[in-house]
């Protein structure tokens, strides 16, 4: 579905405010077909004229969807770690909107609290224009790079479906 599912190439008239009628990236993603789907977790590509990134993430996830993620944090930081070392054994990053103030936690250890300050976030590999990007192996790099956040999509798709009564 263009618009949802891959970008159009216009931008929407309606909200354009002096910006140029065309987009300078094009993106495309891979999510399942929920009602919301902003608040879900879904794989991505990105295209930028000089650059490109691919990646997992929520596109608009909830105030209950991160409260769900902080209390996980909170009460199996292990856990967490163990399902998040694709960040530390990859190029793959966590990015997002922070909130102004920084927030604090005295439950959490050091290494998450970073977690705390996102609003919103998305996990993202980014790179250069590259030989892969223009050739026919860009499918099976993408294939790889989806694999290797497969653990952690579902993880991300636990932590939505769960109740918040439900965490130990």
């Amino acid at each position: 579905q263009v618009g949802k599912t891959i970008s159009r190439i216009s931008r929407d008239a309606r909200r354009n405010k002096g910006k140029p009628p065309y987009r300078t990236n094009m993106w495309f993603t891979f999510r399942v077909p929920v009602q919301d789907w902003k608040d879900s977790p879904g794989f991505f590509f990105e295209l930028f004229p000089d650059w490109y990134r691919y990646g997992m993430g929520f596109y608009l996830p909830s105030r209950e969807t991160m409260a769900k993620l902080h209390e996980e944090i909170s009460k199996n930081p292990d856990r967490f770690i163990d399902k998040t070392r694709i960040l530390r054994e990859s190029d793959f990053s966590v990015f997002g909107d922070k909130y102004k103030r920084k927030r604090k936690r005295d439950d959490v250890p050091e290494e998450l609290l970073e977690w705390f300050q996102y609003r919103d976030f998305y996990i993202a590999a980014n790179r250069q224009a590259d030989e892969v990007l223009l050739s026919s192996a860009l499918a099976e790099h993408l294939k790889i790079a989806f694999s290797s956040l497969s653990e952690l999509y579902e993880y991300f798709w636990e932590l939505k479906m769960r109740k918040s009564e439900d965490l130990p």
